[in-house]
């Protein structure tokens, strides 16, 4: 079974995506976390469905996921989760800022 890993400032991106849409709206915050959360499922299973971004780093790949884009690296176990950043921001500065 693949397995899905995040990195601690992927995590972090997810909790403050969460407060951002949180608070106006925890519904359609967890609905932004549960499309992601099942974006990374679609990966697992297709871990080069990604577009490859190598700008971003060895092996990098970018998927979207609504206004959200999923930074990931596949791998023989599955994917590794990087960064999940807002798409409409400069996405090499939202990237490498943290």
């Amino acid at each position: 079974m693949p397995r899905l890993v995040q990195s601690s400032l992927a995590e972090r991106d997810l909790v403050e995506i969460w407060r951002e849409i949180g608070k106006h709206d925890e519904q359609a915050a967890d609905r932004v976390l549960e499309l992601i959360k099942r974006r990374c499922e679609v990966l697992l299973q297709f871990r080069y469905g990604g577009e490859a971004c190598p700008a971003f780093g060895h092996d990098m790949r970018w998927f979207p996921a609504g206004n959200y884009v999923i930074f990931y690296r596949p791998d023989q176990d599955g994917i590794q989760v990087v960064r999940v950043v807002d798409g409409r921001r400069n996405l090499e500065a939202a990237f490498f800022e943290g």
